[in-house]
């Protein structure tokens, strides 16, 4: 990765507000490959606050960083520098890095889940015949993506939690990586779970 100095540099022009913060707490960055995209990687910036940690996500190419604020816009302006054409083997961690990235409709912060194993269930769910029971149900409802070609991209089914609530997305997703929810359906409410602002 390259130098903090010459990332921050090119953070100040992209996000001058947060690199600002950046520039005052102490700050540690990642970068992880994206396996839909050329040139983009994920860039995050892990920020020192008195008592917590925050995290500002980042596309970045090297030469451009587009900050991830949520907006699917964002994530739409990466796809149109790249000229994204998703492939059926790209589809699942592009769907994965969209729900993340980006605030739906009806569920703010999602995180899709294809195995109940990848959920952080509370402690109690091991030993409290109520919460284990809340546990099996749910995790009978989480399911692998399913995802039909149509014409021009394709028809999606996937399961995502947000908020302690486990939920099935329809979604509409095009070759160029651009997504039309078409509906929600809760599976779950209270799921007992580790929540996270991720």
């Amino acid at each position: 990765m390259e130098d903090d100095r010459a990332l921050m540099a090119r953070l100040a022009v992209a996000d001058p507000v947060q690199a600002e913060l950046m520039g005052r707490r102490f700050t540690t960055f990642s970068a992880d490959a994206l396996s839909f995209y050329r040139r983009f990687r994920l860039l995050r910036a892990f920020v020192s606050l008195p008592h917590t940690e925050v995290v500002f996500p980042y596309a970045d190419s090297g030469a451009e960083i587009v900050p991830l604020t949520g907006d699917p816009a964002d994530v739409y302006r990466v796809n149109q520098a790249e000229g994204l054409r998703l492939t059926e083997e790209q589809l699942v961690p592009y769907l994965r890095f969209f729900l993340q990235h980006t605030a739906g409709n009806s569920m703010p912060h999602r995180q899709m889940v294809e195995d109940a194993g990848e959920l952080e269930w509370l402690k109690r769910t091991e030993v409290e015949p109520e919460s284990k029971a809340a546990r099996a149900v749910a995790s009978a409802q989480v399911r692998p993506v399913r995802a039909t070609r149509v014409d021009g991209g394709y028809r999606v089914v996937a399961t995502v939690w947000a908020n302690l609530i486990l939920a099935e997305l329809t979604l509409r997703l095009d070759d160029a990586g651009r997504i039309t929810e078409e509906g929600t359906r809760v599976l779950h409410e209270n799921l007992p779970v580790v929540e996270t602002t991720d």
